[in-house]
């Protein structure tokens, strides 16, 4: 038996307002999201994005960069 595990680190380029909060809206808070009524919903968005929009600042070229971190195994039985 085998095991490969690695880890990378990607960094992006994104535009717009507050794009990193959009950007996690449609990948790891999509459970949270899902959970949530629409009052609920609401209010837990507006503070993420408020959170989030705290620790992502736009360039001066108008970009956010967000840099994330990706862990990949493989694992084989022989």
């Amino acid at each position: 038996s085998k095991i490969d595990i690695w880890q990378t680190e990607y960094l992006t380029i994104l535009e717009g307002e507050n794009p990193v909060a959009k950007w996690s809206e449609g990948t790891a808070l999509r459970p949270f999201i899902s959970a949530l009524d629409n009052d609920e919903l609401d209010d837990f968005l507006n503070l993420y994005r408020k959170e989030i929009a705290k620790n992502y600042r736009q360039t001066k070229q108008g970009k956010t960069l967000l840099k994330f971190r990706r862990i990949f195994i493989i694992a084989t039985k022989y």
